[in-house]
């Protein structure tokens, strides 16, 4: 059933990019040297609301139901639109080389999602994309995703896309590294930061912080090259997506320097 799909945890999206339709790193020969200025709004793919009555008891029945959002961006780039539609309807596809079109692929996923209301009071599935920013040949799109299927609350994720446009290449964590050794250095670096939020939240309990690792969700912001971990991985439900902030001065042997501000 496709529903099982959306009980993969969410932080398992990135893993899935190189699976889409995307022209990679080895297509430089054919890439224009010349940066693109990127313009960019939302886009609607996909939005449906669909209701089911649900039999209670003898002679009452009640309203249960489903939602699906995906809201892409469309760009002044042809191959970036393919991509970034693409990765917002990936929930819908079951394999990249599917020939239906979206309408099909929406209903298809209500087909599946509508009897399970038969036991949940509603479903909610929304995926967003954002162009956050570019600085030279690197564009930064942020893809949020939410979901809830029934329980106490539901689940939401973001992912953050760091895209060379020149080269057609997503940023992975190994690209920025000045050498695949600094990893090392790297995760100390935020092993001392995370205890530095620890403290001045006056928490004593240091057992998350142990699972820390490395993670290729970042973005370079203003303050500093900033690593986003899930929900659950370095704290509770409640504390929610938590950053990482590394200023740059701590960062000029470890990232390459052409990514520094």
């Amino acid at each position: 059933m496709r529903y099982a799909i959306l009980l993969i945890p969410i932080f398992l999206l990135i893993s899935c990019f190189d699976k889409l339709p995307f022209l990679k790193a080895n297509n430089t020969s054919q890439a224009s040297h010349d940066t693109i200025a990127i313009q960019s709004d939302f886009y609607i793919l996909a939005q449906r609301f669909q209701c089911v009555n649900v039999k209670l008891d003898v002679g009452s029945t009640e309203e249960h139901c489903a939602n699906l959002s995906l809201i892409s961006q469309k760009t002044n780039v042809d191959w970036l639109n393919t991509f970034l539609d693409n990765l917002t309807l990936s929930i819908l596809i079951e394999t990249k080389s599917s020939e239906q079109g979206i309408e099909q692929l929406v209903q298809k996923w209500f087909n599946d999602v509508l009897p399970e209301l038969e036991l949940n009071q509603s479903w909610d599935y929304s995926r967003e994309i954002h162009f956050i920013g570019q600085r030279e040949q690197l564009a930064t799109f942020s893809v949020i995703t939410s979901y809830y299927t029934g329980g106490a609350h539901g689940m939401y994720d973001t992912q953050f896309l760091n895209i060379d446009l020149t080269n057609k290449q997503i940023y992975t964590l190994d690209d920025i590294l000045v050498s695949s050794d600094k990893r090392y250095q790297l995760i100390e670096l935020l092993r001392e930061a995370n205890l530095a939020r620890l403290k001045t939240l006056g928490i004593s309990d240091f057992s998350m912080h142990d699972e820390l690792e490395l993670t290729d969700n970042f973005v370079f912001t203003i303050n500093g090259l900033t690593f986003r971990y899930p929900v659950y991985t370095l704290g509770s439900y409640a504390d929610g997506e938590i950053d990482l902030v590394l200023p740059y001065r701590q960062l000029k042997d470890i990232i390459k320097s052409e990514l520094l501000y």
